[in-house]
C-alpha cells in the first residue's frame, strides 16, 4: 500500500490525529492543559517581578524624577513620525504582496545577491592589497556557487512554500495585528523587569557593601543570573505565543479553508496559546532562556584572564542557542496544530528532522534570505520617506538625516514583523504537509497541485 506522506514512510502519527474528516480534533478547544506546572511557575515568577517593580518603584519614586527638563517635541515632529509610521505599514504591506507574487524570482535573486556581494568584496580586498582576505573571500564565493548549484532543484519547493504561506497569512489580517499588540506587551515586560532588576541589584550592592570583609560575589552572581533568566524567559514566552497563534491560524487554513473555516481563527489560536498550550510554551521557552542567560554571563565576564576560552565558550553557546531556537520553531508548531505537550512535540519534531531535517534547513535558509532582504528594503523605503517628509513635507529639514535613520528602523521592524508572520506560516505548512499532504488536496486542490509539483521537481520518484 503506497504511503501518502512524501517526507517519511515511517512517520509516526498520533492516535488522535485522524484524517481530514476528523480535523476538528487538531484544534480541540476542550483539550487538557499541557505542562500545567510550568505555566504556574511562569505566572508566579511574573507576579514576583511585578511585585518587586511596584515595591521598589514606590520606595525610590523620588529618585525616578529628574530635575532636568526636556523640550516638548514640535508639531512638525509628530507629523513626520506619523508619516514614517504610515510609510512603515505601507512598506510591510507592499513586501507581502511582492513576496507572494514573485517568490520564485526573489529566492533566486537573494541567492545570487549574496554571491555577487562576496565576489565584489573579494575584488576590493585584492585591490586594497589584502591578498589573504581576498583568497578567503574567493573560497566563500566558490562554496556559495556550489551551494546554489546543489539547491537549484529545491528552489521551486521553497518558493511555493513561501508563496502559499504569504497567501495564508494574508487571508487573516489579525495575524499582522497580533505581533503589534505583543510588541507592546514585550516592551511593558522589559520596563517592569528593568525597574525590578535595577533596584534589586542596587539593594543587594548596598547590603553587601556594609560588610566588605564578607565575600558575597557568589550570591550577587546567582541573583544576576536568575534575573537574566527571568528577562529572557518572559521575552521568549511573549514571542512564542505569537508564533503558536499564527502557526495555529495557518494550520486551520491548511486543513479547513475555505469550506469549514471557523470564525475568528486567529483569536481561537491565541486562546489555545494562552490557555491549554501555555504551559508547553513556558517549558520550551525556559530552556532557551537558560542558554541565553548563560551566554550573557559569559559575554559579560570581560575580566576573564583567558579570553580565548571565553570566546570559544560564547561561540559554542551561540550555536546551541541558535539550534534550540530553530528546533523550538517546529516544536511549537506541533504544539499549535495538535495541542501536544512540549516533550511530545519535541519528540515528533526530532522524528521529522531525522527523516527530512536537511530539506527543512535548506528550505528555511533560502526563505530566510528573502524575508531578511524584504525587511532591509522596507527599512530603506521608509528611510527615504522619512527624509522626504522632513525635507519637503513637515519642513524639519535640520533633522532630515535623523529621520533617515529613524525611518529605516521603523520600516525594518514593521516589515520584519510581517515577514516573521510569514515565517511562522511556512513552519506550519511544512509540518502540516509532512503529516497529512492529502488534507491539502481535499481542501485546496490547486494549492496542493502547485506544492506537489514543486516537491516532485526535487524528488521525481516519490509520488504524493
Amino acid at each position: 500500500m503506497a504511503n501518502d506522506n512524501p517526507y517519511d514512510n515511517n512517520y509516526r502519527r498520533d492516535a488522535a490525529e485522524q484524517p481530514l474528516q476528523q480535523s476538528g480534533e487538531k484544534f480541540n478547544e476542550r483539550t487538557a492543559y499541557r505542562d500545567l506546572p510550568w505555566a504556574i511557575f511562569f505566572i508566579v515568577h511574573v507576579v514576583g517581578i511585578i511585585a518587586l517593580a511596584i515595591y521598589f518603584g514606590n520606595k525610590y519614586r523620588s529618585d525616578l524624577h529628574s530635575e532636568s527638563s526636556f523640550a516638548s517635541p514640535s508639531k512638525e515632529t509628530y507629523e513626520n513620525l506619523a508619516i514614517v509610521l504610515v510609510g512603515g505599514f505601507a512598506a510591510a504591506a507592499t513586501w507581502l504582496v511582492l513576496v507572494r507574487s514573485f517568490a520564485h524570482c526573489l529566492v533566486w535573486f537573494t541567492l545570487l545577491l549574496g554571491l555577487a556581494f562576496n565576489a565584489v568584496f573579494a575584488v576590493l580586498c585584492f585591490a586594497a592589497g589584502a591578498t589573504a582576505m581576498g583568497v578567503i573571500m574567493l573560497i566563500f564565493v566558490a562554496l556559495q556557487l556550489l551551494y546554489v548549484y546543489l539547491v537549484r532543484n529545491r528552489i521551486a519547493f521553497a518558493s511555493s512554500m513561501l508563496e502559499i504561506a504569504t497567501t495564508a497569512v494574508s487571508a487573516f489580517p489579525a495575524t499582522f495585528v497580533l505581533p503589534l499588540v505583543f510588541v507592546i506587551v514585550q516592551a511593558a515586560w522589559i520596563v517592569v523587569w528593568i525597574i525590578a532588576a535595577a533596584f534589586s541589584l542596587n539593594s543587594l550592592n548596598q547590603s553587601t557593601s556594609k560588610d566588605p570583609n564578607e565575600n558575597n560575589s557568589g550570591i550577587a552572581g546567582l541573583v544576576y543570573f536568575l534575573l537574566l533568566v527571568s528577562l529572557y524567559w518572559g521575552a521568549q514566552v511573549v514571542k512564542n505565543i505569537v508564533h503558536v497563534s499564527i502557526a495555529g491560524t495557518v494550520a486551520s487554513w491548511y486543513f479547513m479553508y475555505p469550506s469549514n473555516m471557523p470564525s475568528n481563527p486567529t483569536l481561537k489560536a491565541l486562546k489555545r496559546a494562552t490557555t491549554t498550550s501555555f504551559g508547553s510554551i513556558c517549558f520550551g521557552s525556559l530552556i532557551i532562556a537558560i542558554v541565553q542567560a548563560i551566554r550573557a554571563m559569559v559575554r559579560g565576564s570581560r575580566r576573564s584572564r583567558n579570553s580565548v576560552i571565553r570566546c570559544v565558550a560564547e561561540c559554542i553557546l551561540g550555536c546551541i542557542e541558535n539550534l534550540i531556537n530553530y528546533f523550538n520553531m517546529y516544536a511549537f508548531t506541533q504544539v499549535a496544530v495538535y495541542g501536544k505537550s512540549y516533550c511530545d512535540a519535541a519528540r515528533d519534531t526530532w522524528n521529522l528532522f531525522v527523516s527530512k531535517g536537511f530539506d527543512a534547513i535548506i528550505n528555511d535558509n533560502m526563505i530566510d534570505g528573502v524575508l531578511i532582504f524584504a525587511a532591509f528594503m522596507g527599512g530603506a523605503m521608509v528611510g527615504g520617506i522619512g527624509y522626504l517628509g522632513a525635507r519637503y513635507g513637515t519642513k524639519v529639514g535640520d533633522d532630515a538625516y535623523f529621520w533617515i535613520v529613524a525611518g529605516f528602523f521603523v520600516g525594518f521592524i514593521l516589515t520584519l514583523m510581517a515577514m516573521e508572520t510569514v515565517r511562522s506560516g511556512v513552519n506550519a505548512i511544512f509540518v502540516c504537509y509532512a503529516d497529512d499532504p492529502n488534507a491539502l488536496n481535499v481542501s485546496k486542490p490547486a494549492v496542493y497541485a502547485k506544492l506537489t509539483s514543486a516537491w516532485q521537481a526535487r524528488y521525481p520518484n516519490i509520488r504524493v
